[in-house]
């Protein structure tokens, strides 16, 4: 907003030139997210959209949620409290998967008020539940490693759906890439005259 107007006043001021030299650069921008483990991941997304649901419907959440649900969601999932042994972290994968493929089936039913159907956070669930589990089977089966989508593509957070893992020159984040281009003539100021935000 600030940029589109300032351009053409450093054009009249013969500060920026037509053709002139110019050089791209991305920087990087970390998410104000937590960096979760997957597993975190798909209990804080089930956490996340029984939270939302509450606020967008709560009639309709109080008469589909297990009593069980609220006890183990009053608190945020963090890596450290989850199990240690695999078989044990393979047994919660599961377990939330079920609790959470449920939801969306309630969600998606029929008789579901459009508050509830076409809510964001349902909609966090399931391209959470795609990118994390193979099905609705019963129980659910955790994807392995090999068959989660890339980096490019995988949400690490349900509260920021773009941000993104990414590595540039040795360094490693999850967030963002903005993509400016600079003026770089000596006999004028450099002047950043495109940015674009990307993954």
């Amino acid at each position: 907003m600030l940029l589109e107007p300032l351009l053409p006043q450093l054009e009249a001021h013969d500060l920026l030139q037509a053709r002139g030299t110019q050089r791209p650069d991305s920087p990087h921008s970390l998410a104000a997210i937590q960096t979760l483990h997957r597993l975190a991941l798909v209990g804080e997304t089930r956490r996340y959209g029984l939270n939302r649901l509450a606020v967008a419907a709560p009639a309709w959440l109080q008469a589909h949620l297990p009593p069980a649900w609220g006890d183990r969601d009053s608190h945020r999932v963090e890596n450290y409290r989850l199990p240690k042994t695999d078989a044990e972290r393979q047994q919660l994968a599961a377990a939330i998967g079920a609790d959470g493929f449920t939801l969306l089936r309630a969600a998606y039913a029929p008789e579901a008020p459009p508050e509830v159907r076409e809510a964001p956070a349902v909609e966090v669930l399931r391209q959470i539940w795609v990118q994390q589990y193979y099905g609705p089977d019963a129980p659910p089966r955790w994807r392995q490693e090999p068959d989660v989508p890339p980096a490019a593509l995988l949400i690490h957070s349900p509260y920021d759906l773009e941000a993104r893992y990414s590595v540039q020159r040795g360094s490693a984040w999850v967030g963002y890439k903005a993509h400016l281009t600079e003026t770089c003539d000596n006999a004028t100021p450099h002047v950043i005259t495109h940015v674009l935000r990307g993954r």
